[in-house]
């Protein structure tokens, strides 16, 4: 194994560091080395999946090794460590599992609101049959271990930290998440203060059509971009409601980030599929290397979940426009001296004050995530 190490000297306290492992060096692992680290990373996530009940079909619905009254969606629900992080299952990963209130910081008096708060998805979870969350949770638990490769190979990129070569060899999306950043020139843009990267400036797109259409509206909007289905998938953000469930309370991040690997074929074979990452603890300069590794090297949108207010955003026009939870789409980024901003794709019309793309200083980008407090996530 061997590395290489890049810094950026952009602005301050806005430096970022990545480390690029790259397979193929004079200490590279042996397959029996890393199969069993890779158990090892796994292991947790694989228990987590042997203790969901198993059902039979035997006429009426019958489970062969739990009883249904031992399930407790609340249990399964506990957050998983997996290395250095927690896979939270149906929510994020996380380096820290989220401590939420019971209103989560949301406020009533919001102009809209398009996602679904903690508490409004998981009483959806329990209203339907035990059968039913049960199949969720193991589909759930089944792509968090598919992931694992690319969220540890992306953990080390942030942290500009080595990953050793058993797991880049074992885990399925390590080694081709890695390959991307392989090249010295493509760190470039974050060693240059005055470098602008935008995947688009122009879109065909609506801003959303309803106060709770967000969601759809974003995923609407990254349709017509895909590189590979563009031409040959819907646009009409109803679809896309119906894709991912929307209800009067709004969408929920975790059927957005499954339908958009399911349907969005180009960027989710960009990124390794889209994974959804607890942002509590990420600085400015984190942000800022999210939107270098997502938009600039992997050539695809992020996800965002803000809560937008007139206190943390360049262009909400009065407090009485602020939203509750909601959903935008990160689609580029430029580095200045001052420190960086982000291009983004702004669903939100505001009474139409608002344009559909929008510079917004890191700094804000990382508050208006925080203080979606219910939540803090995002998907890459």
């Amino acid at each position: 194994m061997f590395t290489r190490r890049f810094r950026s000297r952009a602005a301050g306290v806005m430096a970022v560091s990545f480390a690029i492992v790259l397979t193929g060096g004079p200490a590279t692992a042996s397959s029996s080395d890393a199969d069993s680290r890779v158990e090892e990373v796994t292991a947790a996530l694989e228990d987590a999946i042997a203790a969901l009940p198993e059902f039979v079909n035997t006429g009426s619905p019958a489970i062969s090794s739990h009883s249904a009254k031992e399930f407790s969606l609340d249990t399964a629900l506990t957050c998983i460590p997996v290395e250095d992080l927690f896979y939270c299952p149906l929510d994020a990963w996380r380096e820290q599992p989220l401590v939420r209130t019971n209103d989560e910081g949301r406020s009533t008096s919001v102009h809209t609101s398009g996602d679904l708060t903690w508490n409004q998805y998981t009483s959806g979870l329990r209203a339907l049959p035990v059968e039913e969350q049960v199949e969720l949770l193991r589909e759930d638990l089944e792509g968090a271990i598919s992931s694992v490769g690319k969220v540890l190979a992306d953990t080390a990129v942030l942290r500009g930290e080595a990953l050793d070569a058993e797991l880049i060899e074992g885990l399925p999306g390590a080694a081709d998440y890695l390959a991307d950043f392989s090249d010295s020139a493509s760190v470039v843009p974050m060693i240059d203060p005055n470098f602008t990267h935008r995947l688009m400036t122009s879109t065909s797109a609506k801003k959303q059509e309803k106060p709770n259409y967000c969601g759809p509206a974003s995923l609407a909007f990254m349709s017509y971009h895909d590189p590979k289905v563009k031409n040959d998938i819907t646009h009409k953000q109803s679809d896309w409601a119906g894709f991912v469930k929307t209800d009067a309370s709004g969408s929920s991040i975790t059927y957005m980030t499954k339908v958009i690997n399911d349907k969005l074929k180009g960027y989710s074979a960009n990124v390794g599929d889209y994974a959804i990452a607890g942002i509590s603890s990420w600085s400015e300069g984190t942000w800022q290397a999210r939107f270098y590794t997502t938009t600039y090297v992997k050539k695809s949108p992020i996800l965002l979940h803000p809560v937008l207010t007139k206190k943390n955003s360049s262009y909400i026009p009065s407090a009485s426009w602020n939203t509750g939870g909601h959903f935008n789409v990160g689609v580029g980024f430029k580095t200045q001296s001052s420190g960086s901003h982000a291009w983004i794709f702004e669903p939100y019309a505001a009474d139409g004050s608002i344009s559909k793309f929008v510079w917004e200083s890191m700094k804000n980008v990382r508050q208006q995530n925080l203080d979606n407090t219910g939540h803090r996530n995002i998907a890459y």
